[in-house]
């Protein structure tokens, strides 16, 4: 029988959460500098080892607490919005198979190696936004430059070693799905030695799912994918269509496209998930997204999960969007009829439009000097593209 804390929070005892920078969570919420995952000598440990490193939060839990560290959630929750809590929560009862697999979940980031600087990244998650952030240096706007500043100082490039992803993937052994994060983890080089060595275990994971940007799929790296006698579920980085996704990835939408295709013809691919973050550049895409998505003709499973939301410290979230603007958008989207499970989906959207903070003029100066800058660096227009975020010109 489940513990009371595994029903009121799984992560601390089925989760891990892995990052190239040498830490390690129980989930992507907690806070990542409080256990070093380089701390631990991984060739000496076993998985239930590494899975008791949060036992502490479960006994909290247990005995009707909830622990500091996790508040953020509860607190999500008690603004209407859906919580990492209650995202893996969900997860956890409908998939969990105990008989056979004794954890959970794992989730790895091999580096912070990315071939895009997308609108609305940054250096901890992609190298190649180090050199990106540095056109914001001599911004107007103080928390803007501040914000780009902080990155370049603090940010470096960091990755998992070969040694230490080989015994990483042996620790993982009993795990029922894992996730792969970057950057780009389809660019991690030593990503066939992890596959292999995770087929091996003697109970490999029902599924590895990374995440992925899809614009560096080749014949080789399927060939890898192949090989290792794993299934694979997809989660593609995609934050719209067409001269939108084009603008915001700085990579062409044609090209993904055709990725996507040849994806979901290979046998190991058991289903595709396109996850965009939504923020003021694509606040209208979803539609746009479920649309191009019914297009396809595929016997593969492949929907559209509305579930990142920028921060409204980030620049390009939806805090760039006035009163009056968001309820333009959100009555747009309402003109959508959708199939159940996506209405579902789009109301997610509409729900965080309207939940979020309310901006201020210093924002829109913000958001209007940003999209200035990144319409120099993609050499194309926002306002061309997305015209209903021409109010932003008011604010030069």
């Amino acid at each position: 029988m489940p513990s009371k804390s595994s029903m009121i929070c799984p992560a601390p005892s089925h989760s891990i959460v892995i990052t190239s920078d040498g830490f390690m969570a129980p989930c992507c919420i907690y806070p990542l500098k409080n256990h070093s995952f380089k701390d631990l000598n991984i060739k000496e440990k076993k998985s239930d080892d590494l899975y008791k490193t949060f036992s502490h939060l479960s006994k909290t839990m247990d005995q009707g607490g909830i622990p500091l560290e996790c508040k953020v959630c509860f607190k999500k929750e008690s603004e209407g919005l859906i919580s990492r809590r209650l995202s893996i929560l969900k997860n956890f009862k409908k998939n969990h198979n105990p008989e056979t697999y004794k954890r959970f979940h794992a989730e790895i980031s091999f580096s912070n190696h990315c071939n895009l600087n997308c609108a609305m990244c940054n250096a901890h998650f992609s190298d190649k936004w180090t050199q990106t952030h540095k056109l914001f240096s001599n911004s107007k706007s103080d928390s803007l430059k501040k914000y780009h500043k902080d990155f370049i100082q603090t940010t470096h490039s960091h990755f998992i070693p070969k040694e230490e992803v080989v015994s990483l993937a042996k620790l993982l052994d009993g795990v029922q799905f894992i996730e792969l994060l970057g950057g780009e983890p389809l660019l991690y080089p030593h990503l066939d030695t992890f596959l292999s060595t995770l087929s091996r275990n003697p109970s490999p994971p029902e599924l590895v799912l990374p995440t992925t940007n899809l614009t560096v799929l080749n014949k080789k790296i399927i060939n890898t994918l192949k090989d290792s006698k794993l299934r694979f579920t997809f989660t593609i980085s995609l934050d719209g269509t067409n001269e939108t996704y084009d603008y915001i990835r700085g990579f062409p939408f044609k090209k993904v496209n055709e990725n996507i295709d040849a994806l979901l013809s290979q046998d190991f691919t058991q289903s595709v998930f396109i996850n965009p973050t939504f923020g003021f550049l694509n606040s209208l895409e979803y539609p746009n997204l479920f649309n191009w998505i019914e297009g396809k003709k595929s016997k593969r499973k492949i929907k559209v999960k509305a579930q990142q939301f920028l921060r409204a410290e980030e620049p390009t979230s939806f805090i760039a969007l006035p009163e009056n603007i968001r309820d333009e958008h959100i009555e747009i989207l309402k003109k959508f009829s959708l199939p159940p499970d996506n209405q579902k989906e789009l109301q997610t959207v509409i729900h965080h439009i309207q939940a979020f903070p309310k901006g201020s003029k210093e924002n829109f100066k913000e958001a209007f000097e940003f999209i200035q800058v990144f319409n120099q660096h993609r050499k194309l227009d926002i306002l061309e593209i997305n015209p209903s975020l021409k109010y932003l010109t008011q604010y030069s």
